[in-house]
Parts: C-alpha cells; sequence; structure tokens
C-alpha cells in the first residue's frame, strides 16, 4: 500500500476492483472505510491483456498421458508430442468449472484432483530441447468428446439436436456466445469420417 498512488472518489468507476479496510463485525451492510486499495477496470483490462500474452508466448494444451504422484509430475500430448510437465514449487493449480470452460471461471485446485485423459494447459518455461516444462500454472479439467451428426439446428434458442454416433442416442446441445466453433479441413474430416464409419439411418 505504501507504494500506490494516492485517488480521489471521483475517479472511481463501475468495473473497478477495490480491497476495503474497516473496523466491525464481518457481517455490516453499510461499513466505514479506514482505506481503499483500488484497480480499475482499465487496470485489470491491461493486467488480462499481458496474462494473455504470456500464455500465447509460453502456454502449451495437451492431454494428460501419464501422471507420476510420487515424483509429482504429469506426461501430456500435445499434438504428436508427449511433454514432461514438472511443477515448480509455487506452481498454482486451477480446475475448470463442470459448466464452463472458460479460463476465468476456473477454481482453484489441486495436483491430486488431474487425472489421466484430462484437458490440461500449462504455463512455463520449455526446456531447451522442448521436451519439458517447468510449470508455473497448470489448468486442467475433463471434458467428454462426441462424435455425432446433426439431425437438427434451433438458432433462435442456440441450441443443436444431435445423434450420438457411439450410443445411437439424442442430445442436445447449448451454444453460448464464448462456444468455439472450427470447421475441420478436409484431411481432417476424411480421417475422423474413416475412423467412426458410416452412419446408420
Amino acid at each position: 500500500m505504501t507504494k500506490g498512488n494516492k485517488v480521489a472518489l471521483s475517479s472511481l468507476g463501475a468495473g473497478d476492483r477495490v480491497v476495503a479496510f474497516y473496523r466491525g463485525a464481518a457481517d455490516q451492510k453499510a461499513i466505514q472505510a479506514t482505506s481503499l486499495v483500488v484497480r480499475t477496470k482499465a487496470d485489470l483490462a491491461l493486467i488480462a491483456d499481458k496474462e494473455r500474452e504470456d500464455w500465447q508466448k509460453r502456454g502449451t494444451s495437451g492431454t494428460v498421458a501419464a501422471i507420476d504422484p510420487a515424483a509429482k509430475t504429469l506426461t501430456i500430448k500435445a499434438g504428436q508430442r508427449s511433454v514432461a510437465i514438472e511443477p515448480s514449487e509455487k506452481a498454482e493449480f486451477l480446475r475448470y468449472a463442470p459448466d464452463s470452460a472458460k479460463f476465468s471461471d476456473a477454481k482453484p485446485g489441486s495436483f491430486a484432483e488431474i487425472k489421466v485423459g484430462d484437458q490440461v494447459r500449462v504455463l512455463g518455461d520449455r526446456s531447451g530441447d522442448g521436451a519439458g516444462i517447468k510449470a508455473e500454472k497448470i489448468v486442467s479439467g475433463t471434458f467428454r468428446q462426441l462424435a455425432a451428426t446433426i439431425t437438427s439446428v434451433n438458432t433462435a434458442a442456440g441450441e443443436i439436436v444431435i445423434k450420438d454416433l457411439a450410443t445411437k442416442k439424442t442430445v442436445t446441445v447449448r451454444v453460448v456466445p464464448d462456444t468455439a466453433m472450427k470447421k475441420l479441413p478436409e484431411t481432417t474430416a476424411t480421417m475422423l469420417a474413416r475412423r467412426y464409419g458410416p452412419v446408420a439411418g
């Protein structure tokens, strides 16, 4: 706090983040603050941009292929490569929320929660040969994957009805503003079609 600059109340706005110090009971509805530590909306946006840039430069995504609980290390499959993940002593573990794949919705987690098959994002410096990462932050989560055929689309409701190729059951998929949708290259689509075979009517 001694390094901060003094600000006036009139300079605060909606979206700014504050930590208020006060005396009194924790359940008070109105408090008299002795001091406020402020992070403006613009400051928060700048921090988010820097963090996003850092993830783009030093981030790696993949699927957990193996776990060594004793050594507290992971092996992930990133594309065609296997990468050894060694968490640093101060590594931060996060877990994706059950109903969201957004990084901002991730909750504090632990190494013990990570399972083989989980999707992970790792932030850290790679070794010289690129085969290992000293992880500063690990975000993990379990996501289902469905290979399916679309049977109907409701654009107004943001819903797609699909037929699961494995179970032959009908599933309704909700599409929200944060949903990422990508069209596969023709070669990838052909490979997947061969893997799952023709769909019976």
